[in-house]
């Protein structure tokens, strides 16, 4: 099983622990790899001008801590790189920045400045590869669940690929239509379509040059499909089997 796409969200306020998420031979107080988040004084603002002033300094020194610590958590957890700013929005986000390899491969892009000052991420399947070479599921898991406290990931995409034609099509036609697909007690089933292309051969028998299976819609809280990998990627190989399974889910 792999992860092929991930995008999650946490309130940037959540950034101030990460000097204690746990850094081996350091304690909050000796490690010096994340920033200490700034102590706002207590303040008081002899009228309103002076009051809003010190307001934006207030955020100022905020977003400059912000900044600093999403680069070191993408560079030293994700193993990649943000951009500078981009100056361009996103779903109610005022600023974004691309996430890079360290070879330059754009793979995503986080997004700020907005929506309850959250940041969001958005981590395409290159990126998702990139990351799994860098670190584990394990510490990511402690990361966004312990760290940031992620309850629920925005999207999260799946894939399992089968070489043993046990979970091929057929299987999965048959799957359905045992109720293995239902979700919950009740309610109707999700729609199951088939995006088959083939011809027939002189025996009657299909010769396909796509194979493909979906269960739900794009964009509903479950999408899954599954295909003929080996027809997709144009091997002619008689003996050999490659089925993909995969599925999205969403909030």
């Amino acid at each position: 099983m792999k992860i092929d796409y991930l995008a999650f969200s946490f309130p940037l306020a959540e950034l101030r622990h990460c000097h204690k998420a746990g850094i081996a031979g350091r304690t909050p107080k000796t490690q010096t790899r994340y920033p200490l988040p700034p102590k706002v004084e207590s303040y008081v603002a002899s009228n309103d001008d002076e009051f809003e002033k010190y307001k934006s300094h207030v955020q100022e020194q905020l977003a400059d801590f912000y900044v600093e610590t999403l680069k070191i958590f993408v560079d030293r957890v994700l193993g990649l790189q943000l951009s500078a700013p981009k100056g361009k929005g996103f779903n109610g986000y005022r600023e974004s920045m691309d996430l890079y390899t360290q070879d330059g491969l754009k793979v995503g892009f986080i997004a700020f400045g907005g929506n309850r000052n959250t940041v969001y991420f958005d981590i395409a399947g290159q990126g998702c590869k990139h990351i799994f070479s860098h670190t584990t599921t394990f510490v990511l898991h402690h990361w966004l669940n312990t760290v940031f406290c992620i309850g629920q990931l925005s999207r999260v995409d799946l894939a399992k690929d089968c070489y043993d034609d046990n979970f091929n099509c057929d299987y999965a036609s048959d799957a359905y239509k045992d109720d293995f697909f239902r979700t919950g007690k009740g309610g109707p089933m999700p729609k199951i379509a088939s995006h088959h292309s083939f011809t027939y051969n002189s025996d009657l028998v299909p010769v396909y040059d796509v194979e493909m299976w979906s269960v739900g819609k794009r964009g509903n809280p479950i999408y899954w499909r599954i295909y003929n990998k080996k027809l997709e990627q144009g091997i002619k190989d008689d003996d050999f089997v490659w089925y993909r399974s995969e599925v999205e889910l969403r909030k």
